[in-house]
């Protein structure tokens, strides 16, 4: 981590200490902290809970289905000719 504003973290994206006070039970929005870990300081301000991972991932797997299938649509919904212009230097240098 090269410092700078940190969204959405997992457990495994930060250092243990940094860990324990985002993820305290007793956190609230607008909470400031300065911690010390293994390497170096950090300055900490709680804006509040991000959007929920699973809902993130379940999203993106929707709208990579969305896309892929509107895709194989419109691919298929177009018509497409091979020309034979050029096709045989393809591979020649």
């Amino acid at each position: 981590m090269d410092g700078g504003l940190y969204e959405n973290i997992g457990h495994s994206d930060i250092p243990d200490a940094m860990d324990e006070w985002v993820y305290s039970a007793e956190r609230k929005e607008g909470d400031t902290t300065l911690l010390e870990a293994d390497n170096g300081f950090y300055v900490l301000y709680y804006v509040g809970e991000g959007d929920n991972y699973r809902e993130t991932l379940a999203g993106a797997v929707l709208k990579n289905e969305f896309y892929k299938e509107l895709c194989e649509e419109l691919i298929a919904a177009t018509p497409m000719k091979t020309s034979q212009i050029g096709l045989n230097k393809i591979g020649q240098f």
